[in-house]
């Protein structure tokens, strides 16, 4: 029982409604992964970034409709194409954070996918591709420890009324590895998914749960 007098000043009503609420308030996150690349087909990953194909500003002109007008924070993996993504959406100047980088893919990096999935093996088995890591790659797992380390921090912090969306810009072997965290599946189910460039997952957080609204929209 507090021993607070009975008197004591109480916190204002505008105090009141300015402070943070609990975490189990909600918390949405929009992940939106870049625009298209030139040379789509080839592995590009934490070292290698192309610049935007010649169709990726209609695509992305296209999917900002789709978002909400107002966000409370804009953060971006520093790889250039996640940062002239952010530019053509017209979201300002980002949070650059390079736990939102793709995977460093080696060896790989830069060469056509129809080669490098020769050194996998059975690459119908997607958890076979799952647990091969390219030389001098980032095993997968690591992928989905960092990304799902600063989602956890995201949703950790506190939320205000009328808190409106994070929006995340990023890659889409990111968002996959989150939809591993996020859901507790294995990281090979998780790269069955295939969010499109210039496409939004969107994410909400209640405390320590999450659902997960659209994929790839």
């Amino acid at each position: 029982m507090s021993d607070r007098s009975s008197h004591e000043a109480q916190p204002s009503s505008a105090e009141a409604t300015s402070a943070p609420l609990p975490a189990e308030q909600p918390r949405t996150v929009i992940l939106v992964r870049h625009g298209p690349v030139q040379d789509g087909g080839n592995a590009y990953g934490a070292r290698v970034s192309p610049p935007l194909a010649e169709a990726a500003p209609q695509r992305i002109a296209d999917l900002r409709p789709r978002l909400p007008k107002n966000f409370s924070r804009v953060i971006s993996s520093p790889a250039t194409r996640c940062l002239e993504t952010t530019r053509l959406l017209g979201l300002g100047e980002p949070d650059v954070d390079a736990r939102w980088l793709e995977r460093d893919f080696g060896d790989w990096e830069g060469r056509p996918w129809a080669d490098v999935w020769g050194e996998v093996g059975n690459v119908q088995d997607a958890d076979g591709f799952a647990a091969h890591t390219p030389t001098g790659g980032e095993p997968w797992t690591a992928v989905r420890t960092r990304v799902g380390a600063a989602l956890d921090e995201l949703a950790a912090a506190p939320v205000l009324p009328g808190d409106d969306p994070v929006v995340v810009v990023t890659h889409g072997g990111v968002i996959r590895c989150i939809l591993s965290h996020v859901l507790d599946i294995g990281i090979g189910t998780s790269l069955l998914f295939d969010p499109a460039p210039a496409s939004a997952t969107w994410l909400t957080s209640w405390g320590s749960s999450w659902t997960v609204a659209r994929v790839g929209a």
